[in-house]
């Protein structure tokens, strides 16, 4: 159980890494991406912090709003050949 909890905090931080940097180069804020998302900045601020799980409705609304992948926001190390 403990490999499964660290897979997934892992899988969290890494989303959440995706998540920040594609914020900074595309010039969105968290308020702008909630906005848009109906997602709560309180849930965004936990998300990015790798704090909690994300929603698979949730990835595809940012992907949506970034004009990115959901595949993009999991990292280099969970995308597909």
């Amino acid at each position: 159980m403990a490999y499964v909890t660290h897979m997934t905090q892992t899988l969290n931080e890494e989303i959440a890494s995706t998540v920040r940097d594609t914020l900074h180069e595309t010039g969105v804020t968290i308020a702008n991406l909630a906005a848009a998302t109906g997602i709560s900045e309180r849930t965004l601020t936990r998300r990015l912090r790798g704090n909690s799980d994300w929603t698979t409705s949730e990835l595809a609304r940012i992907a949506q709003r970034l004009g990115v992948s959901v595949t993009s926001l999991m990292g280099p190390t969970h995308r597909s050949a």
